[in-house]
């Protein structure tokens, strides 16, 4: 698929990523608007333990994406997933912030530019995690303690 612009219609967005929390693989689909197909276009894996990591394959254009997460924990039993994502290069590819604590059932989601598989598969693991810590906070109250 060289030469393809991701952002013209006819290229296939991402429409689906799935999680298997047993062996830590991921999958996506992508759709194609103009022909409404899907395809299988991400393959890969993830570590959500000790330092979140991410190796992607994004297989419409054969690229790989190494992600890793600056701190061990992202995770809290108590308190919104907390994470800084960084590719081979240092760069930051996207991090996660509280901007009020008192709305437990918000979080900020900041990401470097575009929508491949790099952006979309990490913000739908950290998404999981920041639902289950709103229904949490949002039943029980919020509980400002980092401790696992």
């Amino acid at each position: 698929m060289a030469g393809l612009n991701p952002f013209a219609p006819e290229y296939p967005s991402i429409s689906n990523v799935t999680f298997d929390f047993r062996d830590n693989s991921v999958s996506g689909d992508c759709t194609s608007p103009a022909s409404n197909t899907t395809t299988r276009c991400i393959a890969g894996s993830f570590n959500p333990d000790s330092y979140l990591t991410f190796n992607l394959n994004d297989l419409r254009t054969n690229a790989t994406y190494n992600l890793r997460a600056v701190d061990k924990q992202w995770e809290f039993n108590n308190d919104a997933p907390s994470v800084t994502l960084k590719d081979d290069n240092d760069t930051d590819i996207i991090r996660t912030d509280v901007t009020n604590y008192r709305h437990c059932n918000q979080l900020k989601v900041c990401a470097a530019s575009g929508a491949g598989p790099e952006i979309i598969v990490p913000a739908a693991l950290i998404l999981i995690s920041q639902t289950n810590f709103a229904i949490v906070c949002t039943t029980h109250g919020f509980i400002n303690d980092d401790s696992v």
